[in-house]
């Protein structure tokens, strides 16, 4: 049954005249809100899922079973919270663990169940979300705002492609490793990113470089088990930095959130050296806060060239304070690939 948010999503119209409009941002907030509510039977059942599984890992663990104690390590890991797992993906990754297994033919014939019990209202959804930016674009184009006009249009059009709509079946594996794409990056102090043991360069593109940092790493190649670590170090108010990764052919674009990132410390001698590997980085379970930003820093990341999915989905990270270097790492890993929201670049 539809709930009555959703409902509320259907009546709620669009005013004339650019001032009365609502923003593309507030349409896409309700509407994202309105998903959430029609998604919460799935989301219960991922947590259900996560549950069974630290449970399981829990038991493996006490029984001495190492490697069925890693393998149920290592589907909590590329699981995430669910919210961007696909059951092709899923799908992608057996288990030879009898009690691991079980626990993921449960889950998989209750998503099935789930997905298809919801399909005419997620379409029903999709379809209303279409005629309010149908709407607010005609309206728009009216006030000869055609740039707004043109923005909202690629909203629309990022629908055909949006993958809370697509049947489970028509979701495509996520791409896999290696890839060769394009970091970027926005911060408030001062940066500096390393692949695996290597110091990348990059130009700061911001007006204010003492203060801001802005940039772009490019031709870089990721494979499964390579470390990106992000050394920074702010004493100013909001110091903060945000990263993304894209493919080469913008078919894979990679919001990062403040779970990839591992803590590391300010140990400038070790975590310089380039002397360490992923599980050594994997052993650490700090993780960063997240990470507030001003007007600026947030400006100048949505003018960022990226997917604009990615952009909403990248988190800020907070850094640590004084002067020391502060120390983050990310591992690549086909979980990430898991969140890859392959669409048109804005």
């Amino acid at each position: 049954m539809m709930i009555p948010f959703v409902m509320g999503f259907f009546c709620s119209g669009v005013a004339k005249g650019e001032e009365n409009a609502p923003s593309l941002l507030e349409i896409t907030k309700q509407f994202d809100l309105a998903y959430e509510r029609l998604n919460e039977p799935l989301t219960r059942l991922n947590a259900s899922y996560l549950v069974a599984l630290q449970r399981l890992l829990q038991q493996e663990s006490a029984a001495g079973n190492l490697d069925n104690a890693l393998a149920v390590r290592t589907e909590i890991e590329l699981f995430g919270n669910g919210d961007d797992e696909t059951l092709a993906n899923f799908n992608s990754r057996p288990s030879q663990v009898g009690e691991l297994e079980k626990l993921r033919a449960t889950y998989r014939t209750e998503r099935i169940r789930m997905r298809n019990e919801s399909k005419v209202a997620r379409e029903k959804l999709r379809s209303a979300y279409d005629e309010k930016l149908a709407a607010l674009e005609q309206e728009i184009t009216r006030t000869t705002n055609l740039g707004r006009a043109l923005n909202i249009r690629r909203a629309r059009e990022s629908l055909k492609s949006d993958r809370r709509f697509l049947a489970d079946e028509d979701i495509s594996p996520s791409p896999g490793l290696p890839f060769k794409g394009s970091l970027h990056f926005v911060g408030k102090g001062t940066v500096e990113i390393r692949h695996n043991s290597a110091r990348l360069s990059y130009r700061n593109l911001a007006s204010e470089r003492e203060k801001y940092v802005i940039g772009i790493i490019r031709d870089l190649e990721l494979k499964d088990g390579d470390i990106l670590l992000v050394k920074m170090k702010s004493n100013v108010v909001f110091r903060s930095f945000i990263l993304a990764i894209e493919s080469d052919d913008g078919k894979i674009s990679l919001p990062l959130i403040v779970s990839d990132y591992h803590d590391l410390g300010t140990d400038e001698k070790k975590w310089s050296s380039g002397k360490f590997d992923v599980k050594e980085v994997q052993a650490i379970e700090a993780r960063p806060e997240s990470g507030p930003a001003d007007d600026d820093m947030r400006l100048a990341w949505q003018q960022r060239q990226i997917n604009a999915q990615t952009k909403t989905a990248s988190e800020w990270m907070r850094c640590g304070p004084g002067d020391a270097w502060h120390h983050y790492a990310i591992i690549i890993h086909p979980g990430l690939l898991a969140r890859n929201t392959a669409g048109d670049t804005p």
